[in-house]
């Protein structure tokens, strides 16, 4: 009635009857436009999923509906258009003000107490009092939680199949050792939230979880303290993310994404701290695959700046007595640039077993792939931490060297360090660089050159 008064109005305009009819189908014919969009999205970006029903036509038909309604908005008094898109345009601009989050409690909770077995090395697992309501009662400051725990490396494991949880508690263990003499292993199970579905709901499932995760883990050997929680989230990266932020986590260690490859881009892109994704080493038995006993590392030679952030991961392996292994290759198909070795080689300043394999493959990920399963032991790459290329869930080469992996049975690495505006900047620019550089070398004359 404020907008639309039969006399008067808001600021002196009178809109009237007219305007109030035009504003009203308005609402009506928009929607339905919109849904129609939305229904030839849903179907072209997800066709696999099974649907209770099927719309004859698409795209043709909502193509047509999507025309009758804005052939109908076209023919509605001007005025109660224009003043339905104003205030729709305002809405939004209002909401996205807002941000449209809702608060981090609606979305995420810890339902369990992050506790584990006795200390392995002398200390407490335990962190967190327990509050009334049997969940964990932490602060908003997580550094006067630890106990005295803040100065230890920190790794979380996210794990969602308890089976797994072992392989990748000590993975996480193992790595952290590199950085830490007495790291602290968190390890989460997070319960989705369905929509339109009470927190209360799922509650029990997760503590049945997180109770499932420590009784697998309890009779195997971790060489570090650890604790196990269980959430409950409508975004399971959401919850990841919130998690590494709260506890001020060191690294993220977590499984390469077999089916929600969007959690782990979300959780690649927007991680606090360093993320390493494993693949090949659940359901493996072995020396080679074993996450406890990591004796060789093979890395690719590279200069980019995904390639050095994870050189100090390597150079720490390798100073407590990991063989490096570093794999230059040269492509003689169009997949890939060859890199220089001497960048590669001057972060591993304080790594004395270090050997250099120059190979020749169709590709760098065939190249770096066969000489690691020829070497032993793991294959570490770089991941890189920008959007540009979407259609991959690391990046061309990680996602490439995965592939081909897992037929050679070798466990792949991909790690993603955390860089800063100006590294942001360098990895965007770097595909670039290389290009120029492979636009160079075809120009070289074949004559003359000393090069072998």
């Amino acid at each position: 009635m404020t907008l639309f008064p039969a006399e008067g109005g808001l600021g002196g305009l009178h809109l009237g009857l007219e305007a109030l009819t035009g504003f009203a189908t308005l609402n009506l014919l928009l929607p339905l436009a919109v849904v129609n969009v939305a229904l030839v999205y849903s179907w072209r970006k997800f066709p696999e999923i099974e649907r209770g029903f099927r719309v004859p036509g698409v795209p043709l038909v909502p193509a047509l509906g999507v025309i009758a309604n804005l052939a109908l908005i076209y023919n509605l008094p001007r005025i109660g258009v224009v003043t339905g898109l104003v205030l729709t345009a305002t809405l939004i601009v209002a909401y996205l003000l807002w941000g449209g989050a809702p608060d981090i409690e609606e979305v995420f909770e810890r339902v369990t107490e992050p506790t584990g077995p006795a200390s392995t090395n002398g200390g407490s697992a335990n962190r967190s009092p327990m509050g009334a309501d049997g969940t964990s009662s932490r602060s908003e400051n997580s550094s006067t939680d630890r106990d005295g725990t803040a100065d230890r490396f920190r790794v979380l494991v996210p794990v969602a199949r308890p089976d797994r949880a072992v392989t990748y508690a000590r993975l996480a263990a193992t790595i952290g050792r590199f950085r830490d003499e007495d790291p602290l292993v968190e390890i989460i199970n997070v319960t989705t939230i369905p929509d339109q579905t009470p927190n209360e709901t799922v509650t029990d499932v997760a503590k049945e979880r997180a109770a499932q995760l420590r009784e697998s883990l309890a009779d195997a050997s971790i060489d570090a303290d650890y604790t196990v929680e269980g959430h409950i989230c409508r975004d399971i990266a959401f919850d990841v993310l919130q998690s590494a932020r709260e506890d001020e986590a060191d690294l993220i260690a977590m499984g390469y994404p077999e089916e929600h490859q969007e959690v782990a881009q979300k959780i690649e892109y927007n991680a606090p701290c360093d993320v390493l994704f494993a693949s090949g080493l659940a359901d493996r038995e072995g020396s080679t695959a074993d996450p406890r006993e990591i004796s060789i590392v093979n890395i690719g030679a590279g200069g980019g700046p995904h390639h050095r952030a994870l050189l100090p991961v390597v150079n720490a392996m390798g100073q407590q007595g990991t063989e490096v292994r570093v794999i230059s290759v040269a492509p003689t198909g169009d997949s890939g640039t060859e890199e220089s070795v001497e960048s590669t080689m001057a972060g591993l300043s304080g790594t004395e077993r270090v050997e250099v394999h120059n190979i020749s493959a169709a590709s760098v990920a065939e190249g770096l792939v066969s000489a690691a399963a020829e070497n032993g032991g793991v294959l570490l790459i770089g991941a890189t931490r920008t959007r540009r290329l979407r259609q991959w869930v690391f990046g061309s080469t990680p996602d490439r060297v995965i592939a081909l992996a897992e037929d050679a049975g070798v466990p792949v690495f991909v790690y993603a360090g955390s860089t800063s505006v100006a590294g942001s900047v360098e990895d965007f620019l770097f595909p670039f660089y290389r290009y120029y550089q492979r636009l160079q070398r075809s120009r070289r004359p074949l004559s003359g050159s000393s090069e072998s």
